[in-house]
């Protein structure tokens, strides 16, 4: 998906909230922002209150009986492709 943003007075800008819809990031999110071969390269930050929501999840889906089992590594990598 490409699109534009416009950097205003002091370095900020938005990101389109289309993007943020798809990434799932709202007000207060941590960024990581990197310059590699002179491209800006900005991803989410997983933070502990983000691993603390996909830990209760994971807990729900173990009681429900969602999950899978596997007897070995090289099983697991098959299943996941």
């Amino acid at each position: 998906m490409n699109t534009t943003a416009k950097i205003q007075s002091r370095g900020t800008f938005t990101i389109p909230k289309q993007i943020r819809d798809i990434l799932g990031l709202s007000n207060g999110d941590m960024l990581s922002v990197n310059l590699k071969n002179e491209r800006i390269i900005i991803e989410p930050i997983k933070t502990n209150n983000d691993l603390q929501k996909d830990i209760l999840s994971s807990l729900k889906d173990l009681k429900k009986g969602d999950f899978i089992t596997f007897s070995s590594s090289k099983e697991m990598k098959r299943k996941m492709n």
